[in-house]
């Protein structure tokens, strides 16, 4: 998090890239810690050859490329893994910042893993959800698709937007992490309404999942909770929030398990269910266990600056465990004509 100093300094402050116009060379000024800039308007005339674009005080070019600095020539409220060194974006009017996602840098692999899981999952809801079964089949789909959307939205939109400056990076936080909230709440809702029809059951997991989304989500939009410093704590939050996931998995094999003493055909339903969302909740923690521990850039400092690194690969583990809950969930909603124990008792 950035420190208190940094944060009090207006957003026409800010640490300039390595390179930049000699109008501007002439009016940084350095010191020990940080270079701070004042642009004043008349600056805004003296180079007309380009068109300038202005956040955090800093003027660039559209039409140049993104510039990119090493890890140590950030401002603090921007560093988060100082185990990436180089290739780092730092202090982008918004169109810069949009246009860098064009260009290749730390946070290209985390900007288009999400970027075209979003487009694929617009394009799959579409073509899928007028194809439900019924109309239970569609709501549920309906929860996976939303929250599932919202977390590649969010993502996408933080990872692009977050260099503009220090009170967009923390809202952009904010968004982020809320939209985890929202895409965990819909994967664990599509899951309940799908596995369970008696009414005690599914209507007491939703209101639980409910409390603990809405509970997670007041914890990520308090300042606290959204700086570099509490990361691991914000994993352990929402990876304790996913873990609840396994507590409709564990009910659903329970309440079937007259299919395993039968010998009946819904066993290798159940097994596979269970196998699907089993394998979705251990692909989320391993991802965001590799994430908190900055894993493997943390062995090789600089080695995965550009692909390969932590938050790339928790990225990566989110789209794999959706597609996984997917699965699952089409596997029951196929199959559920021989699932009896779905039905209440009398």
């Amino acid at each position: 998090m950035a420190s208190t100093d940094q944060q009090a300094i207006p957003e026409k402050y800010c640490t300039p890239p390595p390179v930049f116009s000699s109008v501007l060379t002439e009016r940084y000024l350095s010191n020990n810690s940080a270079t701070f800039v004042q642009l004043h308007e008349e600056d805004a005339q003296k180079d007309s050859s380009h068109m300038w674009g202005t956040m955090c005080g800093l003027k660039y070019s559209w039409k140049s490329p993104v510039e990119l600095v090493h890890f140590d020539d950030l401002p603090d409220w921007i560093k988060d893994n100082e185990f990436v060194q180089t290739c780092n974006r730092s202090c982008l009017p918004i169109k810069q910042a949009f246009k860098s996602v064009f260009q290749v840098h730390t946070e290209t692999g985390n900007i288009w893993t999400h970027l075209l899981a979003t487009l694929f999952s617009i394009w799959f809801a579409i073509y899928i959800l007028p194809q439900a079964k019924n109309t239970e089949a569609f709501v549920s789909l309906c929860f996976f698709f939303f929250g599932s959307t919202t977390v590649y939205v969010c993502s996408t939109l933080y990872h692009t937007l977050y260099v503009c400056s220090y009170s967009i990076s923390q809202i952009m936080g904010k968004v982020d992490y809320a939209g985890v909230v929202v895409g965990i709440w819909g994967c664990e809702c599509a899951c309940v309404i799908t596995m369970f029809e008696c009414p005690s059951h599914r209507w007491s997991l939703l209101v639980i999942i409910t409390v603990l989304a809405f509970t997670c989500f007041a914890l990520v939009v308090l300042d606290r909770f959204s700086g570099p410093s509490v990361r691991v704590c914000r994993t352990l939050i929402f990876a304790l929030f996913g873990i609840f996931g396994i507590v409709p998995m564990i009910t659903f094999a329970t309440i079937n398990n007259s299919c395993y003493l039968d010998n009946a055909p819904c066993a290798s339903v159940v097994t596979r269910t269970v196998v699907y969302l089993g394998s979705m909740g251990a692909t989320f923690l391993s991802g965001a266990a590799l994430y908190a521990l900055r894993i493997p850039e943390r062995w090789w400092p600089g080695k995965f600056d550009l692909i390969g690194h932590s938050h790339q690969i928790w990225h990566v583990s989110i789209v794999v465990g959706f597609n996984l809950v997917y699965v699952g969930l089409i596997e029951v909603v196929n199959n559920k004509h021989l699932l009896p124990a779905l039905q209440c008792s009398a």
